[in-house]
């Protein structure tokens, strides 16, 4: 009553001091909420301004970038045209026959046919019309309109018109069309027709199809009054989208532009285009600035009603948090200073308040009547006494527990209760068992009771460690054991702010060493011989040890030890010694990380039958499992998990209080160790995706529990159960020895051969896999080579490891996976399978080359001709970082790229391949594929950079044979001349280009007509052929039978 009270004044004068509550709030609020908030609106403010200002300037840019690309499409097409019509071999042949020809109507004829040839452009490309040919024969200035009759006039455009010059092609206009057709503005090319030049002037003639330039008035900007404007390389308007403001003809000076605009009002964005002409958008600055002005003025009145809701809002809670603060206060003053325990206290309706409220009445009510049950909590430990005498646990026990329970009912009273209880619960079970035989680890689990209640009465810093073979806790030994020797440790060692360890080990000796050491007083080692002797008189400090003497003897005959002495660093040590049956860990075989401890399952789930008939549906000491607890919701579950804990859980994913993923996401954060199973309905597999990616064990429906493949699917939760228990021992188990031996074995069958034998010579192994094996290094490295030997020599290897004591076996177990295969397959040998490496050496990193550089290493002419280069870049190729995937993708690039000069079938490269395993295996058929290509090339080193010039040639025809592929082409490809190139091809080759080509493009259509159902015309065009016939005609030549012909022989 008085402490409450004493806060309460205190809070007064803090208040005097510190100002009143009032104040407090507003500062909060003001420093807390309102700056901040003015601060971020402000920030947002300007940010939002910036934003929608570079979005206007993007729309802008964007709507520029839109015309100019559209121009630059359109005159790409017309260049494209012009270039097609000039670069067409047929129309080009039709248009000199028809300038040779003397007859009337012949010629009539082939005008009609041109004009048709022509005409088919024109209906390919609708960005262009009127193409024609422009003739002015020798000795006339007159041009003669060769196959347009519908253009005005047969005159070239006039100079006024010219717009710029653009890879020696001319561009008018935009000027009126020349058609008959329609008035409208176009764009117009000239290209003069060199390859002609014998008969005369010939020009190509292209202009822009109907209304094409109409697009550019189009778009955002016309919205915004913007004017389109282009401007040839000397200044001259030759198009606007307002002439009456801009009009055309007329001339704006270079650097000039932006100053007449802004005398206009008008923002300029210019676009320099192909040609050195200019596209450029007038923008008007009213129309750009107030666009953003007013998406800015617009956010300023949503911050302004925000700002103003906020404070709306912070008064309303305001006047809400000190009405209740000051309602809670007279509340409390209530309970504080009123003495009746019946007085009740106006509620709040406010349930963080009301509940403060029933804390404080309970709190009250709770100190009143604790006083009254002092008495009939003294009359309960002298009942619990005489339980204890009734159930013969040892007195001196009795006596200790007692005494400290009488300590703890005269002390503080708070939450350690219900640790106290548990605590004491348990050790009284366990000391009340008529078995006199227990496990090592229910024994420890015991003496964490009991010290647990000494720690209330000793300042007592208690530590058990059990090794790294969690299996040794199995082990059978007599009950009451340790508990003894603890308590002499802390009775009559002195052990107040003391620390006493129990530590667990497995002697190399096959023996268990459990060790008591303290921190106490010094102990006499003679007089504790002389106890276990029996040669001093029984008294209280001696008939613990006496006691655990005679139980060991009784349990173990002589095979025990029991033993003190004082060490140097100052702890007294009791060790006892029991027998353990090593082999069962050292062997260790498989990956559950051995033991025979039950699986402890707790099962969850809302409904009671359903779990009533999980837990009895289930045999599970079959699975080496036992069911500890079961409820049906999420809340209970965790409790009984902090307190006493399981192995597996199996849980639905739908009940009360905390459900579905959130309480596996609860479970993984406070039991990242416990295994899930999820029992599930068939409508539920959403949520079992989600709990999959959280690492569930596995899932099952509650509907498949009664079918009779539940036998597999537990035996399968079990296996994956034991194999993530061994990955986290794993990662916690370390090597001992300062060398080990890994047996890698080529498959499962060979690995189980491996582990029999192993056996049945009675050597130690573990298995890391399913097919490596890892042994000690105290066995003879000669013996298992022998061993090693009798098995696949090519495929299975044996490594000494040195250097590795202290090292994990997960870090030792991953070195080996990622650059112990790399190494090994680096330096594996024909016919030897047994290697020494030191684990610091396996984990450095050899100076090799990436993917893309042994790539570029192996395609060069040098690296096949040169031995030098050729045995430098096999040493950088062996050491490179590859997968097995990128290995073999590699080498099939190196074959596919020498193949030319090798003549090796492609199609044999995996069957070639395939078994390859080592480096020496791949270096054979390296050095056999080169032998093959300098065969092919037959040069000597003054003509290596002719003949990689060469193949860089025939790369590239291969790769490009499906288009027209000119000679001039692979001349600049090359920078050969014409004579030296072809000269060079047909010595290399045998054949010309042409027949080359022609070669490679049959043999494509054949696998063409053979793999695929495609008609003829499509397998012309995918080889390169644009004519059926033609390639129909070279088909028959080549092959003595036309495409279909082919096809139907084959399939028969």
């Amino acid at each position: 009553m008085r402490s409450v009270g004493y806060l309460i004044e205190k809070r007064k004068c803090r208040g005097k001091r510190e100002g009143s509550f009032v104040r407090r709030l507003i500062k909060v609020w003001i420093f807390g909420v309102a700056i901040p908030l003015v601060l971020v609106e402000l920030l947002f403010l300007v940010q939002f301004y910036r934003i929608n200002y570079q979005q206007v300037e993007e729309s802008i840019d964007g709507e520029l970038n839109r015309i100019s690309r559209e121009l630059t499409d359109l005159m790409d097409n017309m260049k494209m045209v012009s270039w097609l019509l000039e670069a067409d071999g047929t129309v080009g042949k039709n248009l000199v026959t028809y300038l040779e020809e003397e007859d009337t109507k012949e010629k009539a004829n082939l005008l009609l046919y041109l004009r048709e040839q022509i005409a088919n452009y024109e209906v390919a490309n609708p960005s262009v019309a009127n193409l024609t040919y422009l003739y002015i024969p020798k000795g006339q200035e007159t041009p003669v309109k060769i196959n347009q009759d519908s253009l005005v006039d047969a005159g070239l455009p006039l100079g006024e018109d010219f717009l710029c010059n653009w890879e020696n092609m001319a561009f008018y206009g935009p000027h009126q069309s020349k058609s008959r057709a329609g008035e409208y503005d176009c764009i117009s090319l000239l290209r003069n027709y060199r390859l002609l030049e014998e008969y005369g002037q010939i020009y190509i003639y292209v202009e822009s199809g109907f209304r094409y330039l109409d697009r550019l008035s189009m778009g955002s900007v016309a919205d915004m009054g913007s004017i389109v404007l282009m401007q040839s390389a000397e200044g001259k308007i030759m198009y606007s989208t307002d002439p009456e403001l801009v009009p055309r003809g007329s001339v704006l000076e270079d650097g000039c532009a932006g100053a007449q605009a802004k005398g206009y009002g008008f923002k300029v964005y210019t676009r320099e285009m192909k040609g050195d002409w200019k596209l450029q958008i007038w923008v008007p600055m009213a129309e750009h600035y107030g666009l953003v002005y007013r998406m800015a003025l617009n956010l300023g009145l949503v911050t302004l009603f925000v700002i103003s809701f906020c404070i709306l809002i912070s008064a309303w809670q305001w006047s809400k948090i000190y009405k209740s603060f000051t309602r809670f206060d007279e509340g409390l003053r209530a309970i504080a200073e009123d003495g009746d325990v019946g007085a009740n206290v106006e509620r709040m309706n406010i349930r963080e308040f009301d509940e403060h409220f029933q804390l404080f009445e309970k709190m009250r009510k709770n100190i009143l009547r604790l006083l009254g049950k002092v008495q009939e909590e003294e009359k309960k430990r002298q009942e619990l006494e005489v339980r204890v005498v009734l159930g013969k646990i040892n007195p001196h026990f009795l006596y200790n527990t007692l005494d400290t329970m009488k300590w703890y009912a005269a002390g503080k009273k708070d939450r350690e209760m219900m640790g106290f209880i548990a605590a004491l619960n348990k050790l009284l079970l366990y000391n009340m068992s008529r078995d006199q035989g227990t496990t090592l680890e229910r024994e420890l689990e015991a003496i964490r009771a009991y010290i647990l209640l000494q720690q209330l009465k000793y300042d007592i810093h208690f530590v058990v460690e059990t090794g790294k073979y969690p299996e040794i806790l199995q082990t059978v030994m007599p009950r009451f054991i340790l508990q003894p020797v603890l308590e002499n440790a802390i009775r009559h060692s002195g052990c107040d702010k003391g620390e006493i360890r129990v530590e667990v080990e497995l002697l190399a000796s096959g023996k268990i060493s459990i060790l008591i050491k303290n921190n106490g007083s010094p102990i006499d080692p003679e007089k504790i011989r002389q106890v276990l002797e029996q040669k001093q008189d029984v008294s209280a400090n001696g008939i613990g040890l006496q006691y655990v003497a005679r139980m060991l003897e009784s349990f173990y005959g002589n095979d025990f030890v029991l033993q003190a002495e004082r060490l140097e660093d100052g702890f007294n040590v009791v060790e006892i010694r029991i027998p353990f049956a090593a082999e069962a860990i050292v062997k260790g075989k498989d990956r559950t990380g051995g033991g025979n401890r039950m699986i402890r399952v707790y099962v969850v789930d809302d409904e009671k039958l359903v779990r009533r008939g999980i837990i009895g549906l289930i045999d599970w000491e079959k699975y080496g499992m036992e069911v500890v607890g079961d409820s049906g919701s999420s809340m209970e579950t965790l409790r009984f998990l902090q307190e006493k804990g399981a192995d597996l859980l199996f849980s639905d994913l739908e009940m009360p209080g905390l459900s579905g993923i959130a309480f596996l996401q609860e479970v993984r954060r406070q039991f990242p160790r416990l295994q899930v199973v999820v029992l599930t309905m068939h409508q539920e597999f959403e949520l079992i995706q989600q709990a999959l990616r959280m690492g569930i064990l596995d899932y099952i429906t509650k509907a498949q529990i009664e079918e009779e493949n539940v036998d597999a699917f537990m035996q399968g939760v079990r296996k994956r159960y034991m194999e993530v228990e061994w990955h986290y021992q794993r990662q916690e188990r370390k090597v001992e020895t300062e060398k080990v031996y890994v047996w890698e074995l080529p498959d499962i069958q060979q690995g189980q051969a491996a582990a029999r034998e192993l056996e049945r010579q009675g050597m130690a192994f573990e298995l890391l896999d399913e097919t490596t094996l890892l042994l000690p290094g105290a066995l003879a490295f000669e013996r298992l080579k022998a061993m090693a030997q009798h098995f696949d020599r090519e495929r299975s290897t044996l490594l000494e490891i040195t250097q590795v004591l202290g090292v994990s076996y997960d870090r030792l177990e991953n070195a080996l996976q990622s650059a112990g295969r790399r190494r090994l397959f680096e330096d594996r040998k024909p016919g030897c399978c047994c290697y020494t490496y030191g684990f610091l050496e396996l984990l450095q990193e050899r100076g090799g080359c990436t993917r893309e550089e042994a790539l570029q290493l192996s395609l060069q002419m040098a690296f096949m001709a040169r031995d030098e280069d050729y045995q430098k870049g096999m040493e950088r190729i062996r050491t490179a970082a590859l997968s097995v995937e990128e290995r073999i993708a590699l080498f099939y690039r190196f074959d596919l790229h020498w193949a030319e000069f090798s003549g090796k079938d492609i199609s044999q490269y995996f069957e070639e391949t395939g078994h390859f395993l080592w480096w020496y295996q791949w270096r054979e058929w390296f050095g056999q594929v080169r032998e093959r290509v300098l065969v092919g090339i037959g040069g000597t080193d003054a003509e290596l950079a002719t003949m990689e010039e060469l193949h860089k040639a025939m790369n590239y025809i291969r790769e490009h044979m499906d288009r027209d592929i000119t000679l001039e082409e692979l001349l600049r490809l090359t920078g050969m001349s014409k004579s030296h190139f072809s000269r060079k091809f047909k010595k290399l080759t045998g054949r010309t280009f042409v027949t080359y080509l022609n070669d490679l493009r049959i043999e494509a259509a054949k696998k063409y007509l053979v793999e695929t159902r495609q008609p003829i015309y499509w397998v012309a065009r995918q080889v390169g052929y644009a004519d059926e016939r033609y390639f129909r005609r070279i088909f028959r030549e080549r092959i003595g039978e036309n495409p279909r012909q082919f096809r139907e022989n084959y399939q028969k």
